[in-house]
Formats: C-alpha cells, structure tokens, sequence
C-alpha cells in the first residue's frame, strides 16, 4: 500500500460554488482506474486496522504532532536550523482543522465496522463506506465518459457540477463539513480527546457497579 497525495484526506470533498452547485474538491486520477479500485484492500493493511483499538491511533497520532512540532521548534530556537535553510517556507504550526480529529476518529470506526462484517473487501468498497457520495460522483464521471480517460480527467479539473452526474446528492450541513475555522494545536486535541474517553471509562464502570449491586 503506497500512500499518495493522503494529506487531501483531510480536505473538503466538494467545493460549493453556488448555492445549489458544488464541485468535487478531491480530484485524482487514483479514482478513475478501476484497475486498482477493484483490487482487494490490502492483506496487512487489513489485519493491522482489526487489531487496533481506532481512539489509541488518533491519540498516538496527535501526541507525534505535538512531539515533533516541539522538536523542530527546538532546533529552531538554537539555531541548529533557520528557516533561510528552507527559503523561507519552514512553517512549524501544525494546527488542524477544528473537526479534522473527530472526522478521523469516526472515519477508522467506520472502515474497521466494514472490515468486521466481510470477508472480502475491495479498494472500491473502502472509498464508497468513507465517501459514498465522491465515489458516486466519480462512477457516474467514468459512465458519462466510458473508455475516454482523457474527458474524465477534463471533466474533472474543469469541475462539472456534481448535481449533473449524481441529481440526487445530498450534501453535508456546514456544520458537519471540515471547515477551515476554529484552528487548534494537536495537543488541545489530545487533551480533549483523553478526557472524553476518561469520562466514557468512568462511566462504563459506574454501570458495572450498578449491575452488580442490582444482583
């Protein structure tokens, strides 16, 4: 499994350009081969997502950012590095977007439910359980230009309406899209993300109690 161009996944999946029009934001030619969307996820890919417990990955993931960006940060400050080293362009505030942990929390409960229920899973059934309507979108893309690889990359990064291939999309609230407001710092993540499921243990114990005092 080689990784390619994964930092889109915490991009919008559309753009809407009008009140009533939306674009497909994510835009890859990984979507339109079908050669590799029909093959089967990945064997050990597979097994490691089974055995993970999915709130213990998204915490080790923002406890990395958060070392990491410390790390750097302290190379900077002793000048061991300096950004005239990277032309400018070294930025070490690695905030997220307000829902990007929450999104990637539900977005691993989700994929390790699929795996759960069968036994065989393809490419294609992980991208329609994460994104049914992109992968409705991109379907509908590849029939409207069936053979022609050439018209679906123009259709795509000329950005036809969404609406004209799939009329009956229903998109997400505001609310519930990954919206760029509301930046944080890994660590505040964290911090959050610990004490819900603190709360959450504390709370299973408490019912366990309950039912051994009814018995």
């Amino acid at each position: 499994l080689v990784a390619i161009d994964s930092d889109r996944g915490f991009q919008d999946p559309f753009l809407q350009r009008s009140n009533d029009e939306h674009a497909a934001l994510t835009k890859s030619v990984i979507f339109c081969l079908h050669s590799l969307l029909d093959l089967p996820f990945s064997p050990s890919l597979r097994l490691e997502l089974l055995n993970c417990v999915p709130e213990a990955w998204v915490l080790r993931w923002l406890r990395d950012l958060s070392e990491d960006r410390f790390h750097f940060q302290t190379l900077l400050d002793d000048g061991v590095i300096c950004k005239a080293m990277y032309r400018d362009e070294l930025n070490l505030h690695r905030y997220l977007r307000r829902k990007a942990p929450r999104r990637l929390l539900g977005t691993l409960r989700r994929l390790r439910a699929l795996l759960l229920s069968r036994e065989s899973v393809t490419n294609r059934d992980v991208f329609r359980e994460i994104e049914p309507l992109l992968c409705s979108f991109y379907e509908a893309l590849l029939k409207k230009n069936v053979g022609r690889i050439d018209k679906t990359l123009e259709d795509l990064y000329y950005e036809v309406p969404v609406e004209d291939l799939v009329p009956n999309a229903v998109f997400a609230s505001n609310d519930a899209l990954r919206d760029s407001t509301g930046q944080r710092h890994p660590k505040d993540f964290h911090d959050e993300l610990v004490d819900e499921i603190q709360e959450f243990m504390s709370r299973l114990q408490r019912e366990e109690e309950t039912l051994r005092d009814d018995r």
